[in-house]
C-alpha cells in the first residue's frame, strides 16, 4: 500500500491479514476512519500513536496511545500505519514524517471525502448537507444576517451556507484568523470581577487562556466537565492550584437531574442524542447528573460564559436564562453540532437579550467545526 493512497473498507481489510495496525491521530479524526473503514471494530487497532506529548502513556478509546518512536520498535514490513485526522493538512505533514522516519506502509484515511463514505451510516453528512437541511437554512439566514454586526460575520455564515449547497461541507476553509473564545470582539477585564464559567473545557486550554488575559486577576472560575477523565485530570491540575477554581463533574443542561451520556475521553463526550453523531457510543454510555446554572447560580455575578458541549448548547442557555437576562455575561458559544444551531443560537439569545451585539466567526481551516457565536453588550 503507497504513501498518500486513499484507503477503503476493502483494501484496509487485505491488508491487515497479515500486518499489525496503529493509527496515527488520537483524536477525533480517528474515530471518523474507525466508523467508516474498521466498522467500530477498534480491536483490530494496537495501539495509537500521537505527536502531543500530552496524549502519551494515556488511553483514547481504551486503547493505548504512545510516541511516534514507539514505531522503531515493529517490524516495519509487518507494521499498517493507518493516518487518521480531521484536516487533510496534518494528514500530509504527518505522512511526510513517517516517511522520513523511513516507514512505507502507510496509507491516509481521507475519510471526509464524500465518495469514500459510508453515507448510509454518516447521518451527520446527510442532516447538514440534505435538500431539505438547506432550504430550512435559506429560510432563516436573512433573519440571521440581519442581527450580526459586522461583515466578517455575514461572510462567514454566507460561505458555510453555500458550502453546505455544494456538499462540500466537510472540506469548507472560512476561518477567521482570530483566537477562539478569546479575540478582539471582547476584551477580559483585568480588575479582578470577572466570574468566567467554563461549559465544557475538556482540558486545560481555555481555562489557563482565560487565567492569562486576565493577569490571573479574576474573581472565580467554575468548569463543568461531565467527561470522567477529562474531568479527573482538570481536578489534578486546578483542585489545588487556586481557591478560586471550582470543577465540577457535571453537564450543563436545562435542569437538575440525570442523563445518559457517551463519555468518550475525547472532545465529542457529548448527551446522548444531543447531535447527529454517527458513531456508535454504546460502550462509552453511562448517567451523569445534569444542571442548570440558573438552579445555583442566579446570584452569581457572572460576566462570561463559553459553551461548547456537543450539541447541549440550547438546553443549557435556556437552563441560564436568568442568568442571561439579568447579568448580560459575555458569551461565546458553539453553533456547529445542530445544522439550524446556526441560527437557532442566535435567535435564543437575542430572545433574551436584544441588546446583545453578536458576531460569528469561525476558527480552524479546512474543517466543519469551531465555528462560535459572540454576544457582548
Amino acid at each position: 500500500m503507497s504513501i498518500l493512497q486513499v484507503v477503503t473498507k476493502d483494501s484496509l481489510r487485505k491488508e491487515l491479514e497479515n500486518k499489525k495496525l496503529v493509527v496515527f491521530g488520537a483524536s477525533t479524526g480517528a474515530l471518523y476512519a474507525i466508523f467508516n473503514l474498521l466498522q467500530g471494530e477498534n480491536k483490530k487497532i494496537a495501539y495509537f500513536v500521537d505527536n502531543d506529548v500530552n496524549k502519551w502513556g494515556g488511553l483514547f478509546i481504551d486503547i493505548p496511545v504512545h510516541s511516534p518512536a514507539k514505531l522503531y520498535q515493529e517490524d516495519k514490513d509487518n507494521l499498517l500505519i493507518l493516518v487518521a485526522m480531521m484536516l487533510r493538512s496534518n494528514e500530509e505533514q504527518v505522512l511526510v514524517q513517517l516517511s522520513k522516519m523511513g516507514f512505507e506502509n502507510i496509507c491516509a484515511s481521507h475519510f471526509f471525502d464524500p465518495n469514500n463514505l459510508d453515507k448510509r451510516r454518516m447521518v451527520m453528512y446527510t442532516n447538514f448537507c440534505s435538500k431539505q437541511a438547506i432550504a430550512t437554512a435559506e429560510n432563516n439566514i436573512e433573519r440571521l444576517l440581519g442581527l450580526l454586526c459586522d461583515e466578517e460575520s455575514k461572510s462567514v455564515v454566507k460561505k458555510i451556507v453555500t458550502l453546505r449547497k455544494n456538499n462540500a461541507f466537510f472540506h469548507h476553509s472560512v476561518c477567521s484568523g482570530t483566537p477562539q473564545y478569546f479575540n478582539e470582539i471582547f476584551s477580559v477585564s483585568k480588575d479582578g470581577q470577572e466570574v468566567y464559567f467554563d461549559c465544557g473545557p475538556l482540558n486545560t486550554g481555555t481555562i489557563l487562556s482565560f487565567m492569562r488575559l486576565t493577569n490571573y486577576n479574576y474573581k472565580k472560575i467554575y468548569a463543568f466537565e461531565p467527561d470522567e477523565r477529562s474531568f479527573e485530570k482538570l481536578k489534578q491540575v486546578f483542585a489545588t492550584y487556586d481557591s478560586r477554581i471550582t470543577i465540577l463533574p457535571y453537564a450543563v443542561n436545562d435542569k437538575d437531574g440525570s442523563i445518559c451520556f457517551a463519555s468518550m475521553n475525547t472532545g465529542e463526550s457529548h448527551v446522548v442524542g444531543s447531535w447527529y453523531y454517527p458513531l456508535d457510543v454504546e460502550q462509552f454510555k453511562k448517567n451523569v447528573q445534569t444542571i442548570a446554572l440558573d438552579t445555583h447560580y442566579e446570584n452569581e455575578n457572572v460576566t462570561f460564559i463559553k459553551m461548547d458541549i456537543e450539541g447541549s448548547e440550547i438546553a443549557a442557555l435556556n437552563g441560564a436564562r436568568k442568568i442571561i437576562m439579568s447579568q448580560k455575561p459575555k458569551l461565546a458559544i458553539s453553533i456547529y453540532h445542530n445544522p439550524n444551531d446556526l441560527w437557532e443560537i442566535p435567535f435564543l439569545i437575542n430572545s433574551m437579550v436584544p441588546e446583545y451585539k453578536m458576531y460569528i466567526r469561525h476558527h480552524v481551516v479546512g474543517g466543519w467545526h469551531e465555528t462560535v457565536l459572540y454576544a457582548t453588550l
